[in-house]
């Protein structure tokens, strides 16, 4: 007998959210092409060049897959295009943090550096 109404809504959400946990690599993968799509960057991965670290390679945190949320969390992972002047490309994908990809967001790399120098000389003065 087939479900209606809410039941079937339910069950899709439950469906829709098993799938997710389920394969994490291919929703990064989608959602990349996507944002690719839209800012007309180049896209020439597949969801097997994408890999889930047990920690993010660049805070040393857990990652953790997630879903029914409807939001981001800092230990979620986060496909991260290494150089941002390249779209998804192989060679230029990691996955990190979504904590780790927000703080590296728009920033470069000589900015990191004066921003943790900087961060270093103020905490000798405390």
């Amino acid at each position: 007998m087939p479900l209606s109404g809410e039941r079937r809504r339910e069950w899709e959400r439950e469906y829709a959210k098993r799938k997710r946990l389920a394969k994490p690599e291919y929703y990064l993968w989608k959602s990349a092409k996507k944002r690719a799509k839209d800012k007309e960057l180049d896209f020439d991965i597949s969801v097997s060049d994408i890999i889930i670290p047990q920690l993010c390679p660049l805070l040393n945190i857990p990652l953790v897959v997630r879903t029914g949320h409807n939001r981001r969390f800092p230990d979620s992972p986060s496909l991260d295009r290494i150089d941002n002047r390249f779209g998804y490309i192989q060679g230029n994908i990691l996955v990190i943090s979504w904590r780790a990809n927000f703080i590296k967001s728009d920033a470069s790399l000589n900015e990191l550096e004066l921003l943790v120098a900087n961060l270093r000389t103020i905490s000798k003065l405390t």
